[in-house]
Formats: C-alpha cells, sequence, structure tokens
C-alpha cells in the first residue's frame, strides 16, 4: 500500500482561503502570532490540537485526515418494528432469517 504524502499546512491554508476571515481572527483562534501565520501554512506536520483549533474556527472538517486507508462503506441498517400475532412470531421470524422479507412484502400488495 502506497501512502499518500500530506502537507497539512497547505490543507489548512485552502480551507482558510475559502473562509471569510482575517488572517488576525485565524492566528489568534489557533494560538500563534499573525506575523507567523505564513510560516504555519508551510509546515507539513501540525498538531492535533492547532488542527481541532483551526477546523472549529474555520468549520471545516479535517477528520478525513485520520482515516486509515479507504473509509469503510457500511451497509445501511434498517430498524422494523410490526405488531403480529403470537401464532405468526415463527412464520415471521424464518421469513426475517431467509432475507427474504422485502419480498415478501412486495408480493403481498
Amino acid at each position: 500500500m502506497t501512502e499518500k504524502k500530506l502537507h497539512i499546512g497547505s490543507l489548512v491554508e485552502s480551507a482558510f482561503n475559502q473562509s471569510n476571515k482575517t488572517k488576525t481572527e485565524f492566528a489568534n483562534a489557533i494560538g500563534i502570532a499573525n506575523q507567523n501565520l505564513n510560516r504555519e501554512f508551510k509546515k507539513e506536520d501540525w498538531s492535533v490540537i492547532k488542527l481541532i483549533k483551526a477546523g472549529r474556527f474555520l468549520n471545516h472538517d479535517f477528520s478525513y485526515l485520520f482515516t486509515l486507508g479507504e473509509p469503510i462503506k457500511s451497509k445501511p441498517k434498517v430498524l422494523v418494528q410490526i405488531e403480529i400475532e403470537d401464532k405468526k412470531v415463527n412464520d415471521v421470524l424464518k421469513i426475517v432469517n431467509d432475507n427474504d422479507l422485502l419480498y415478501s412484502i412486495i408480493k403481498q400488495k
């Protein structure tokens, strides 16, 4: 697996440039002097705390930087609540276990 090279300063600068914030406001929000902001953007590596502060101030989600590889795509979960007669419980459970519930519902319509 090849690792993608990240330059955190560039990513944050890009998010900053898309905001309507001033450099002074941003520098204060992340706890650095205004005159050091350009130097901070040139840094490849940022502390997590500073990145969180930047994200909050810019209203930008940098959490994608912390994923390991491709994001996991999970199947959507569906909760179905139905009321059935006691004598039909086993029939319904059989249909659910056979993964044929949707087909059965469509077929009944």
